[in-house]
């Protein structure tokens, strides 16, 4: 049986918290991502946004109150709430988007109307059904059906999670937006230069170039980011 918490000095550094407030912290239930891109809702409620200052005092809003991850009521403290998902809280009339700072970490961001039922999904990965339909896998464990594949592995789409519908696909090539999610320069917005053997080369808005694992580069973009993200200097 999984645990239902996690030693606070054990956690994945992408989490901000307060490592010797209390021995433990809650573990997010097993989701499309990995714990080190993801937070429990019980965290993200009551540590970043503060509408509640214990756990019993979130258990009770979310029994009360709709709380949506991405267009779903959820109702339990262990939600994992992943990478660009979007938390929507309708008693406050706020939303939220899960992004990484220059640091490395997880960051719960106030997004603004217009982005508050657009999530950006990078895919993972197709499987073939009866028919003739591809079946999309995007990292965060949403699953789309298509009748055309127009899709490449880790291309990103814009989805509308209200109409259901994909209105932009950009793929991992040059001249793209890109936002890398780990190594040392975790945080940044860039242009793609180049991919060469799992390699990627980008350009910095300061115009300068660098290179990492492409395995960090999600695709936010083509010309600029069509969510608002982070500031690199922004190490909250």
């Amino acid at each position: 049986m999984v645990k239902n918490h996690l030693k606070r000095l054990s956690v994945p550094k992408s989490w901000v918290i307060k490592r010797k407030k209390n021995v433990f912290v809650t573990r997010p239930m097993p989701g499309g991502q990995e714990m080190s891109f993801c937070l429990p809702l019980n965290v993200v409620l009551r540590d970043f946004i503060k509408i509640g200052k214990t756990t019993k005092e979130i258990k009770h809003i979310l029994n009360h109150n709709d709380v949506l991850i991405n267009g779903k009521r959820r109702t339990d403290v262990k939600t994992a709430f992943g990478f660009m998902d979007v938390l929507n809280i309708n008693k406050l009339n706020e939303s939220y988007r899960l992004l990484i700072n220059s640091g490395g970490k997880l960051i719960a961001t106030k997004i603004v109307d217009a982005e508050k039922n657009i999530l950006l999904l990078k895919v993972l990965g197709k499987t073939k059904l009866k028919g003739g339909k591809i079946q999309i896998n995007f990292t965060n464990g949403i699953n789309l059906i298509v009748e055309k594949d127009d899709f490449k592995t880790q291309c990103v789409v814009v989805y509308d999670f209200v109409k259901k519908k994909i209105s932009e696909i950009f793929n991992l090539e040059k001249g793209n937006a890109v936002y890398l999610t780990g190594g040392r320069y975790a945080g940044t917005v860039a242009k793609i230069e180049s991919i060469k053997d799992k390699v990627l080369i980008f350009r910095t808005q300061d115009n300068e170039m660098f290179r990492t694992s492409a395995k960090y580069a999600f695709v936010v973009g083509k010309d600029k980011p069509v969510i608002k993200l982070l500031e690199r200097e922004s190490d909250k």
